[in-house]
This record gives structure tokens, C-alpha cells and sequence, in this order.
């Protein structure tokens, strides 16, 4: 085990096992990054159940509902014995079985006396029958992120007055997290089931039969109204503090309907879920997608198991895999192409799919398409996207029941297409308003209300494309510079490769006496400043865009969604002086 955390705190190197590091020259070429795609344990057999019946399984479908306990229902009841979901773990579960464990675990919750509980869990078949219980148990479930550190978690734990947090403690003996600050607030659920009694099964197993309206009347549920808070999410705080962010029922059943509308799942497909319950891309995809609407879910706890994670594919049958660009590059580069055969659509979001990973996926696949969006978590959280088996167009076009504006990013006027400005939207699935003491991100613009995204864009013909983050953006020379684009150029001159992960990052702080802004550049390699400058120039950038300073770092911070904490860099600037 010590061996194991030596090769991933000094190399980055995490999907390894114990069987593979036998001998020192063993270690020495998983060192160097030379890691065998097929030689992993995988003693788990998918149970015949899981494809039989195919053609007699009802179509997956979107379901008229108020909520997400009564879509859950309805569904459930429609599909009956079918499976619903799979883990190594849990194993596989129909859509009965999964009926009734989420009411067994929601009498159990409904003792907790808050409003909100947490949620401490990676993806998973458990993961997702929580969710769902707290919701049964007339509680709202709040997504907490493990890996933000334990400045961030305290942070979620005050804004929503957490009490109770639900976790395993299969998975916190996994994760190398220390969490005993909130060891006083945990409520394991081996803890619980063991703790469920001969008459609490009987008695859910008696509600379990019972009509979908029957059962929302029992529990107390069909008061619940499309614009009550179903789930608490943060923010990312890659640019400032996490911000609470409390998404309806309205919010997430409009963006399941969008989603669904616009890739058009059938009886065959099979959704793939790694991304972990806290981000919201994993939470509604990879959770309520699947579970309001019939579509059948596998899921992974690591998004990190890239080699698990392919023979995973080729093992389930998986059709549909959505993820961050990084994670799908990786799961397509430990495996063969054998094992992706059964691929269709990878769904790629949360930062900028890069032209190598269509690339990949042509070279990987057969014919599997890779379908670029774009998500924020107010917006529930996916905003538009590409279209399977059309021509890639940026970020692609706004979902079903989703408006999408570009205005001057100053005055809010509405531009003409072609011309760059700031995001805004509207619709559904947008929510209604931070947590706490927050400055409303809403704008009004011809008289109604428009969620501020933050991100620069603009269209053509008809797609929305990004330009970057307003906040990544500073004004030089009366220009708007694009800090992104100079991290791009200075990558084109000491790119890295996909295993050391980003090698570069620059970032800006507005000095306080409105003197002309600073860029500075971290690097994991030494690049010399009149280098730096000298790429800029030759990249094009005007004369004043220019590197102050370079620091040398080992690795560029990143956070636990994979995106650069710029946070931590500003940090680093200002202690520097």
C-alpha cells in the first residue's frame, strides 16, 4: 500500500495494483509511465440478467411529473422487473428492488429532524438510491465535494446547517482524505441497514405496492411543487468562495427532458457513470437522467481507474459515457479498441474538448460519436450541445425549453452573431438564486429576468461558440485579453504530455491603484521570462501583453473537477509580495 501512494503522490500514477508491482523492475516501468492496458484483477461476471429481455424492456422515456419522486415512481412502476442500475458492488438491481431500497432507506432518514442532509459519496449504486431516499424522506440531499479541501466542505456545512452527513465507510477507507472534523456528523449507511428491522421491511415492502399517487400521498410528497428545492450543489471555487447552489424539481426534470430530447436514448443503451454525485454533470446525467426516465446506469466509484473503467465498457455493454474531456481521454487511452465496440455517444463537457480527443475517439471507436456541450451547475446542468452524427459546431445549440443570449459584457445590449460578448440564459432549468448573503447573478435585458454566466461567446450560424471566462479575461491597453489564450500559445511552445497532466498556468491580480495588470506565469518546467515573452509576441499578442514574473512550481493546483485552481494561484502571488 505504501508503494502505491509513493508512485501516485511522486508520479501522479493511481491505477495501479498490487499484483503489478512485484519486482523493482516492475516499478521502475510503471514509473516511467509504461502501464500494461490489459493486466488488471476483474473477477466480477455481469449477471446474465443484465442483457436479457431487451426487446421486451419498455422504452426509456421522459415522464410527466411535478417532482422527481413521483417521475422516479411512475417509472419504476412501468418498468417493473427490468434491471435499473449496476455496480461491482451492489451488483444488479430491478427497478423493484431498487423501489423498495430507497423507501427502506428513506424512513430511515425521515428520523433525521433537519431539512437538509449531506451527501459524502463517490458514483455509485448506493450513491444513487441515497439521493433518492433523502428526497423520499422529505429531506433535500446537499452534494458535498471531498476533494475541495476542508476550508470548503466547513463552508457547505454552515451555509445549509448540516447535522447529518451520509457516507460509507467502505469508501472513506479508500479515499486518502483525513475528514474527522466531521467524524461527529457522519451517518454510515452500513450503519443503517444493519439497524433496519423485520417490521420496517415489511412495512416498505407494503408501500412498495401500493400506487405511485398512493405512495407520494403516504409519505407526505404529493404536496411537493416544481419550484421547491430538490438538491443543494457548490460551485467549483476555481475563481472565488463555493457558492450554494439549490436546483428545483422544475430545474432538474427540464434539463432531463432537454438532455433526453437531444440525444434520443432507446432500449439498448446504457449510460456509464464515474463522475462523482457532487458535480453537477454526474449528478443529473449519470443520476436523475437514468433514474426519472428508465435508461439503464453502470457505475464506476473512480473516475481516476481509467484501465478498470474500459474494460468496464466492454464488459457492461456500455453505448453512452459522458464525462470531462480529461477523463475520457484517459479511459480511451488505457484501453484497446476492442473494448470500446459497443460505444456510440461520449458526451464531453465542463471544459473545452481538445482536437486530439476526437481524434482519439475516431481512432478508438467504432464510428462512436463525440458529442461536445456546455453546462453550468446553476443551469442544472447542461445549457446546449452538440447533435449526434451532425458536424461539430463549439459548444453546439441550446436544449429544448433553453434561451441563450450574447450581450456587450459593460452595457448588456444584445449583439449581432459573430460578434463576442458575454452568455446569458434563460429557461427551466436555470435556478433561482444563490444561498445566503450572494449577489444575484440575474440581469434584465428587454424586460426579462437572464442568468449571467460569466463566459464570453459568440454564435454562428446558429452554435454557440466560447471565448473564455469574463474573469479570466483582463482589460490591457483598453483591450480585453484573454488569459486563456496565453496559456494556449505558451503550451504550443512547451506542451506536456497527457500522464503529467497541465504543465503551465497564467493567471492576473487588478492592482489597487488601477495601474496596469500584472500576468504571471506558473510552470512545472523552467521557462525563462524573455522566452515566455518572446513565444507572446511571435504568437501574435500586442507588445504590452507581456510575463512579470515565473514561478516554479512541482505541480499546477488543480481542484477535484480537474480544472485549475486559479484560486490557489492568487494566493501564491500575494504571498510572494
Amino acid at each position: 500500500a505504501e508503494l502505491l501512494s509513493w508512485l501516485d503522490e511522486r508520479f501522479a500514477i493511481n491505477d495501479v495494483e498490487m499484483t503489478e508491482v512485484a519486482t523493482v523492475a516492475s516499478v521502475a516501468r510503471i514509473a516511467s509511465g509504461h502501464i500494461s492496458k490489459r493486466q488488471i484483477s476483474d473477477t466480477f461476471i455481469v449477471p446474465q440478467q443484465w442483457f436479457e429481455n431487451l426487446t421486451r424492456r419498455p422504452v426509456p422515456s421522459v415522464t410527466e411529473a411535478v417532482s422527481i419522486q413521483e417521475a422516479f415512481l411512475k417509472v419504476a412502476e412501468r418498468m417493473g422487473d427490468f434491471v435499473a442500475v449496476a455496480d461491482e458492488r451492489s451488483g444488479v438491481l430491478s427497478w423493484k428492488r431498487t423501489k423498495l431500497a430507497v423507501l427502506l432507506l428513506a424512513n430511515e432518514f425521515r428520523k433525521v429532524p433537519q431539512t437538509h442532509i449531506g451527501v459524502l459519496l463517490p458514483a455509485s449504486v448506493g450513491a444513487s438510491l441515497v439521493i433518492m431516499a433523502v428526497l423520499f424522506s422529505g429531506k433535500i440531499p446537499v452534494m458535498l465535494n471531498w476533494t475541495a479541501g476542508r476550508r470548503n466542505v466547513e463552508h457547505a456545512i454552515k451555509t445549509c446547517k448540516l447535522a447529518q452527513i451520509i457516507s460509507s465507510e467502505a469508501f472513506l477507507d479508500l479515499i486518502d482524505i483525513d475528514l474527522e472534523y466531521i467524524e461527529d456528523k457522519l451517518l454510515l449507511v452500513e450503519k443503517v441497514k444493519a439497524n433496519i428491522g423485520l417490521f420496517s421491511k415489511l412495512k416498505a415492502l407494503s408501500l412498495a405496492s401500493k400506487k405511485t399517487q398512493k405512495i407520494l400521498s403516504r409519505l407526505n410528497l404529493d404536496k411537493v411543487k416544481q419550484e421547491d428545492h430538490a438538491v443543494v450543489l457548490f460551485t467549483s471555487g476555481s475563481e472565488a468562495d463555493p457558492k450554494g447552489v439549490p436546483l428545483s424539481h422544475r430545474n432538474i426534470l427540464s434539463n432531463v427532458d432537454g438532455g433526453f430530447s437531444h440525444f434520443h436514448f432507446d432500449v439498448k443503451d446504457v449510460m456509464y457513470g464515474f463522475l462523482p454525485p457532487f458535480h453537477s454533470f454526474g449528478l443529473t446525467v449519470c443520476c436523475f437522467l437514468p433514474l426519472t426516465t428508465g435508461l439503464r446506469v453502470v457505475y464506476h466509484p473512480n473516475p481516476n481507474e481509467s484501465r478498470k473503467l474500459a474494460a468496464g465498457c466492454e464488459k457492461w455493454g456500455i453505448t453512452i459515457m459522458a464525462g470531462t474531456p480529461t477523463f475520457l481521454r484517459g479511459i480511451l487511452r488505457a484501453g484497446e479498441k476492442e473494448q470500446f465496440k459497443s460505444l456510440r455517444i461520449l458526451v464531453a463537457g465542463a471544459e473545452k474538448a481538445p482536437d486530439s480527443l476526437f481524434e482519439l475517439v475516431t481512432s478508438m471507436t467504432n464510428d462512436a460519436q463525440l458529442v461536445e456541450g456546455y453546462g453550468i451547475t446553476e443551469c442544472s446542468p447542461v445549457v446546449c450541445g452538440n447533435r449526434p452524427y451532425q458536424p461539430h459546431a463549439g459548444i453546439g445549440y441550446p436544449l429544448k425549453n433553453v434561451e441563450m443570449m450574447i450581450v456587450h459584457h459593460e452595457t448588456f445590449e444584445p449583439l449581432p452573431e459573430g460578434e463576442r460578448g458575454l452568455i446569458l440564459i434563460r429557461g427551466d432549468n436555470v435556478f433561482s438564486g444563490y444561498l445566503g448573503n450572494v449577489k444575484s447573478p440575474f440581469v434584465e435585458v428587454n424586460g426579462k429576468q437572464w442568468y449571467n454566466s460569466g463566459d464570453l461567446g459568440f454564435v454562428k450560424k446558429g452554435a454557440f461558440h466560447i471565448a473564455g471566462r469574463l474573469k479570466r479575461f483582463v482589460k490591457i491597453g483598453g483591450e480585453m485579453l484573454s488569459l486563456t489564450a496565453v496559456e494556449e500559445a505558451l503550451s504550443n511552445e512547451w506542451p506536456g504530455t497527457i500522464e503529467e497532466g497541465p504543465v503551465l498556468a497564467v493567471t492576473s491580480l487588478e492592482k489597487e491603484d488601477g495601474s496596469r495588470p500584472e500576468l504571471y506565469l506558473f510552470a512545472k518546467k523552467e521557462i525563462e521570462l524573455e522566452k515566455a515573452n518572446a513565444v507572446l509576441v511571435k504568437a501574435g499578442f500586442p507588445n504590452l501583453v507581456k510575463i512579470s514574473r515565473v514561478h516554479l512550481l512541482n505541480e499546477i493546483p488543480l481542484l477535484g473537477s480537474g480544472k485549475t485552481d486559479i484560486q490557489a494561484l492568487n494566493r501564491l502571488v500575494k504571498e510572494a509580495g
